[in-house]
């Protein structure tokens, strides 16, 4: 699945996240992350496309103990 960066803002909250690529998303569209039809976000900004494949998910838990931050 291709995914789109983006800077959404909510109020005064700003979050960068992945978002479906869709050629209707553009600067300006309201998108919603959740099922609450409350919570949108304006899209300000798009970034770099990717495949949801080469995203890091792990947080670095495959570094080597000795290198992690975990508690």
């Amino acid at each position: 699945m291709k995914l789109i960066q983006a800077l959404i803002r909510q109020g005064t909250s700003h979050m960068i996240t992945w978002l479906p690529a869709d050629r209707r998303l553009m600067p300006g569209v309201e998108v919603d992350l959740d099922k609450d039809p409350n919570d949108r976000w304006k899209v300000m900004e798009l970034y770099m496309t990717t495949e949801s494949e080469n995203i890091q998910r792990g947080w670095g838990l495959d570094l080597p103990r000795s290198v992690r931050t975990e508690v």
